[in-house]
Order: structure tokens, then sequence, then C-alpha cells
């Protein structure tokens, strides 16, 4: 399995923690694994299930239930994104150049690199796709919008602002509402995918499995145009961006996003005001 960035990791700790919540073996299992996150590498199913009180194919039935083949794919998955860590908490060479001048030369480093890659974004943006996926908001009736938590935070900001123009939008970042969800589109429905690297998290592809067998129309917001969510979409809006090694990825992806729901909102507004709308 690969990683998908902060998006999946950020799932794998989520998912972990709402096991926390259960009352039951599963409670006792995840606050096993959350205590030995960082040594989970090393450890072996055996030792796991006797932290946990439980027997070994409990544990294995556990990792099947959060996504994974088996305990063994659990364990590859957990040690990738160790390392992934590791790599994401080393700062690049171009920020310890930058790091050494005052604050002011600082400051015109980081606003530079950043637009820079708005204007880089800005230009690989399809704006008759985003006219398009317009279009299908005005004239849809239920939109859902789903994504990986990191994701949908950005997901339910642009939940928000829609509502404040009249159109509701349905968006959750919990997994099991998600899911709900996506089984109660039809074909009148439209189901926007908030994807960084275009779901090669196991759980966001079933997502758009359902909402595909629902027949509802389907739009992805990503990175990456060549992965297996952008082959199923019917609306592909590809964001390019580029590593410079100076701006947390984190942080200018949140940028680039709001970039393009802005972008859908302006011209939702435009679009309704010359309908002779609100």
């Amino acid at each position: 399995m690969d990683l998908e960035s902060n998006d999946s990791r950020m799932s794998l700790i989520n998912i972990l923690e709402a096991n926390l919540e259960k009352g039951d073996s599963k409670a006792v299992i995840a606050r096993v694994l959350l205590r030995n996150f960082y040594n989970i590498p090393n450890m072996t199913q055996e030792h796991i299930a006797k932290l946990s009180f439980v027997a070994p194919s409990t544990i294995g039935r556990f990792c099947k239930k959060i996504g994974y083949k088996n305990f063994i794919e659990f364990r590859k998955y957990v040690n990738e994104y160790i390392e992934k860590l590791k790599m994401d908490s080393m700062l690049s060479e171009a920020f310890y150049e930058v790091a050494d001048k005052d604050v002011f030369s600082f400051s015109d480093e980081i606003f530079s690199s950043t637009m820079k890659s708005l204007y880089n974004a800005q230009k690989s943006i399809d704006i008759e796709t985003i006219d398009k996926v317009t279009d299908l908001i005005i004239s849809t009736e239920k939109i859902a919008v789903f994504g990986l938590p990191i994701s949908q935070i950005m997901g339910k900001d642009f939940q928000y602002h829609m509502l404040r123009h009249g159109k509701y939008m349905e968006a959750f970042t919990e997994f099991k509402k998600q899911v709900e969800l996506a089984e109660s589109l039809d074909e009148n429905s439209l189901a926007i995918f908030i994807s960084k690297t275009g779901g090669e998290r196991k759980f966001i592809c079933d997502i758009l499995n359902i909402v595909k067998k629902c027949k509802a129309r389907t739009v992805l917001i990503t990175y990456k145009q060549d992965s297996y969510m952008a082959q199923n979409s019917d609306f592909l809006i590809n964001i390019f961006y580029e590593e410079n090694g100076l701006i947390p990825r984190g942080l200018i992806s949140g940028i680039l996003y709001t970039g393009v729901f802005n972008l859908i909102i302006m011209n939702y507004l435009k679009k309704i005001k010359s309908k002779g709308g609100k």
C-alpha cells in the first residue's frame, strides 16, 4: 500500500483514535498500537496480542477492519509512515539558506515562493472544467463532498462558504458517515472528491466506487492526474504543484485548494446573479 502524503498518514491516526471510543477489545488494541506506535515495525502480531489481552487472530481481524490485508501489511505501512514522518520533519537546505537571513529578506523569499506556486497552479487549472463544475453545482440539488480528514477540513470550509450563499452541500469528516452519505446518492447527485494524490488510500477509492455504483456524477480536485481516481472521475480539476523545499507541502496545498474553491464560489455567484438569483 502506497502512502497518500499527509492525508493517509493522518487518517491512520484518526482511525486508531476512533477505535478508542468503541469500548471493547478494539479500543484496547487501538490504545496499545498508539502507545507503541514507533515500535510497531519491530513487534510481532503475538506481542501486540499479548499486550492487548487478545488472541493473535484478533489482531489480524482488527487490521482487516481498518483497511489492511493482514498484520504484515499494516506493520509495513506503519514503517513507511514513520520513515515519511522523519523525512517531513527534516528542513530542506533551501530553508536553512533562507533562515540565515534577516526577517525581512526571509519574508521576501516566503512570499515570492508562495506567489510562484499560485501562479503555476493558476496556469494549470482548466477554466472550462471549473465552469462545467459550477453549472453542475447550480443545477444539482444533492451535493456531497468527500475526503480524508486533512482534505476534508478544506471540504468543510467550502461547504460553509457555499451555504452562506444559499447552496447546501453535505460533508462529513467521520468515515462511517461518509460511507452512508455515498450510499445515499443517485444519478441526480454530485460528488466532489478532494484528494491530494488521487486516492492511493483504499478508503477514498472505496467511496468513489460506491458513488460510481450509485451513478452519481463525480468531480476530483487533486495534484495527481494519472491516478486511479482521476481516471475514474467524470470531471478532473488538476492543480500543478512542485516541491520547492522552502514551504511545507501542507501549508501551500491549503492555499492552492482554497484558490480553487474561491474560483468556483466566485463563478457560482456570477452565474446566480446573471440569472437573477440572490
